[in-house]
């Protein structure tokens, strides 16, 4: 009979989903851990707005130094972002092979600059990427730095399609 009890107390205090639902959106709901990011630092000046949304070319290379070297190859991966948390997928193949991978990550905007990482994760592997870059420059004019799984690195670069 406790048992009993205690399962109508707990089944009546529950709120329907349902309820959720009719509660007004105040608009400003932002995805977990992005509001940290936003109160850390300012917004860019303005003016100064970038967006990562879109085509990228993406080339990389096995060696970590200032700029890109040797064996260079490339691919085409897809971005989009929404209040800085980043998702992202590849378009066409990977060095010839079609790749399934989940991108993920986040860009942060500064009044000096931008930093952003994200991270390719595809069975049996992972794959994380960070770039950083002044305010005054473009991304495509900086290098940034890859580590696998594998125990290789090296650097990688961004070509704007328009």
């Amino acid at each position: 009979m406790n048992l009993a009890l205690l399962h109508l107390l707990v089944t009546l205090t529950i709120v329907p989903v349902a309820q959720f639902d009719e509660l007004p959106s105040t608009g400003d709901e932002l995805p977990l851990g992005v509001e940290q990011v936003r109160g850390s630092f300012p917004p860019p000046a303005e003016g100064e707005s970038f967006s990562l949304n879109g085509l990228w070319q993406l080339s990389w290379d096995d060696t970590v130094g200032q700029e890109l070297t040797g064996d260079i190859k490339t691919c085409d991966i897809r971005f989009r972002v929404i209040d800085g948390t980043v998702a992202g997928q590849f378009d066409g193949r990977v060095a010839g092979t079609l790749r399934d991978a989940i991108i993920d990550g986040q860009l942060v905007e500064h009044q000096d600059g931008y930093l952003l990482t994200f991270q390719q994760r595809e069975s049996g592997y992972i794959c994380s990427y960070q770039i950083c870059w002044p305010a005054s420059s473009s991304m495509t004019e900086v290098v940034g730095v890859w580590h696998d799984t594998k125990g290789r690195s090296g650097n990688f670069s961004f070509l704007g399609y328009q």
